[in-house]
């Protein structure tokens, strides 16, 4: 039988779909930080040698502790509890001194390691925790693009659009009344959507939309005002009627002004 237009087209679209899909799975972004292969090794030793010195500063501290305690001493000076958490601090201290030396950051410069300069060392893993190498993605000439798109009604389009025009519309303002823009920063904007009960043919708006203009505005320039919250609302109400048609803004929109003077 032979295929039908409709049919060739559903069948071009599914393979130009697998394809893309193909290759979108074998898309990688990869990421490789060279000299790095020691620091695992290096972090290990830097914890361990922690340990130790806090082992020791424990033991130590408890050994001043039991000086003055009760019991048995040693030649009648220092009581055997004593003692032994000084021996075993010292032991663990020697311990923790031999392990520096030989990593040669006590050697002298004419030693075997040789002493490394602190700012020399800072700068070497410095350097080494920078450098990084990002490798490109492999650019494809593909039938099919998937393109994300948020349309009018989208939180996200209307919050940048209000914010935008109020910021246009202070512009015009100070413009107008002032010869040049001054201050503003009115990039902030959150919709709290609302609350409706959808029904063939019609349906009802059970709680409006709120939506909240943040930011920082010149509202005085000597003895002039300028009235910000009537700005920010009538710049708002008049590009939701003129975008969002269905939308009755006078109920079913607030709008709410968080515009202060400041920078």
């Amino acid at each position: 039988m032979p295929q039908t237009p409709r049919a060739t087209c559903r069948r071009c679209s599914a393979h130009g779909s697998s394809s893309l899909l193909a290759k979108a799975e074998a898309w990688r972004f990869s990421l490789h930080v060279r000299e790095l292969k020691g620091l695992h090794e290096h972090l290990d030793r830097s914890s361990n040698r922690l340990v130790l010195a806090l082992i020791a500063a424990g033991l130590f501290v408890s050994g001043a502790l039991l000086v003055e305690a009760a019991g048995p001493r040693i030649f009648g000076v220092i009581p055997v509890f004593a003692a032994f958490a000084f021996a075993l601090a010292l032991w663990f201290t020697l311990r923790l001194l031999r392990a520096i030396a030989r990593s040669g950051r006590l050697s002298s410069p004419g030693g075997k390691h040789g002493m490394r300069v602190a700012t020399s060392a800072c700068s070497e893993r410095r350097s080494a925790m920078l450098a990084l190498t990002i490798s490109d993605l492999v650019a494809t000439d593909d039938p099919v693009e998937v393109v994300e798109r948020k349309g009018l009604g989208h939180p996200d389009t209307i919050c940048n659009a209000l914010a935008e025009t109020l910021s246009r519309n202070l512009c015009r303002t100070y413009r107008q009344r002032f010869g040049r823009i001054l201050h503003h920063n009115v990039d902030k904007a959150l919709l709290r959507g609302g609350c409706s009960s959808p029904a063939f043919g019609g349906g009802s708006v059970n709680a409006p939309i709120d939506i909240y203009l943040a930011g920082r505005a010149t509202s005085k320039a000597g003895s002039d005002v300028i009235l910000i919250e009537e700005i920010a609302i009538e710049a708002s109400q008049s590009w939701l009627r003129s975008n969002l048609h269905a939308l009755d803004v006078d109920r079913h929109v607030r709008i709410h002004p968080l515009v202060q003077p400041g920078s």
